[in-house]
């Protein structure tokens, strides 16, 4: 019986290998049974998760006007019933796109803007323009660009621009961009009325070029240490004359004359090309007028004898709320450093006061009204600190 024996150890042997090998095999797959367990519950949660949000979440415009569209019974059925499987996986997608929708209400817009004067009324020479707008979205301070007859003034960046002389006639467009989140810009237009100037100023410069036929406007020159001389107008020519009005310094004819305003402060400075002046002053004489108003005068009467159809399209706004403005001292051919013509007449026009800061400021002063105004009086009289 000892073979016997042998034998059944053998198979005792073997039998307890493989319930071993059975033990392991059953350990390892209740080792990834549990694994797959725990990744189940994750997903789980994390898909409860995203529809938790996707249901807590504000509704879109677009739902919201869908919801108010569909009666109430339908809205009810809708919220019971239980997502079908399709639905339940999109969840976590349709998150982010309701992500979407919330930044598409956030968009940066302008949604109004109105350009007007600062007292009421058409625009006019010696007012200011104001820019208003509402915003929507903005995350930054609104950026205002100017253009005159489509040509782009990049010096003034402020919410209002002064008018002055070289507008008159012209359009005035401002553009309003605002920024958004995520660098999305917005941005919208307006633009001005043709800017005019006021009744009385017409009338003069009528008299002057057309009547009298002559026009003398005191002025300091620079490149002679801002010794007194005077820029003068004939049905002839242009003349630069000394203080005394007896010597002519440069002559030319209205057609080789051009004027360009000055970027000072005050508005008093302004450069004169002549052709009678190319050789030794290629860049012009510089020459300063006794104000910023004076100085649109100037402009305006060199138009005014250089093309006698001029002052029949010159627009005029009398609608131009402002200080009454007395140009009668202006009158006259006799304007010298001597006194005063005799006032002819008292014309008080509707001009507005002219605007503190010029164009060179106005961005300095950007959401402050640039607009203010000053009383001119236009008598000759002789300053006692020139």
């Amino acid at each position: 019986g000892g073979g016997d024996a042998d034998e059944l150890r053998q198979h005792l042997s073997q039998a307890q290998d493989e319930a071993d090998a059975a033990r392991q095999a059953l350990a390892e797959t209740e080792a990834r049974a549990a694994e797959t367990e725990a990744k189940a519950a994750r997903l789980e949660k994390e898909l409860a998760q995203a529809t938790g949000a996707s249901a807590g979440r504000k509704p879109s415009r677009a739902a919201e006007a869908l919801n108010a569209a569909t009666p109430s019974f339908m809205q009810q059925n809708a919220q019971q019933g239980s997502a079908p499987p399709a639905a339940r996986a999109s969840s976590a997608t349709a998150a982010t796109e309701d992500e979407d929708d919330e930044d598409e209400e956030d968009e940066p817009a302008v949604t109004q803007l109105v350009l007007e004067t600062a007292h009421g009324g058409e625009p006019i020479m010696g007012g200011d323009l104001v820019a208003k707008a509402s915003l929507a979205g903005a995350v930054d301070v609104p950026h205002f660009s100017w253009s005159r007859g489509g040509k782009p003034m990049p010096h003034v960046t402020g919410d209002s621009y002064p008018l002055g002389a070289e507008d008159v006639g012209l359009e005035v467009t401002v553009r309003v961009t605002v920024q958004g989140a995520g660098g999305r810009v917005a941005s919208r237009d307006a633009t001005s009325s043709l800017v005019g100037v006021g009744e009385a100023v017409k009338t003069h410069l009528t008299e002057w070029s057309v009547r009298q036929g002559e026009r003398a406007f005191g002025v300091q020159m620079p490149s002679l240490g801002d010794k007194e001389g005077h820029v003068f107008f004939n049905v002839k020519n242009f003349k630069v004359q000394d203080k005394s009005r007896k010597k002519t310094l440069h002559k030319d004819a209205f057609k080789d004359v051009t004027m360009e305003m000055g970027g000072d402060d005050e508005g008093r400075l302004f450069t004169l090309q002549m052709k009678a002046l190319a050789k030794q002053k290629p860049r012009g004489e510089q020459f300063r007028a006794k104000d910023r108003f004076e100085r649109d005068l100037i402009y305006l009467t060199l138009q005014a004898f250089s093309n006698p159809n001029w002052l029949g399209r010159l627009p005029t706004a009398p609608g131009g709320a402002g200080l009454p403005l007395d140009i009668s001292g202006l009158s006259g051919p006799s304007a010298s450093p001597d006194g005063p013509p005799s006032p002819t007449s008292s014309i008080a026009s509707g001009v507005s006061g002219v605007g503190d800061a010029p164009p060179s400021e106005a961005g300095s002063q950007q959401g402050k009204k640039v607009s203010g105004s000053r009383t001119f009086s236009f008598g000759r009289k002789k300053k006692s600190n020139a």
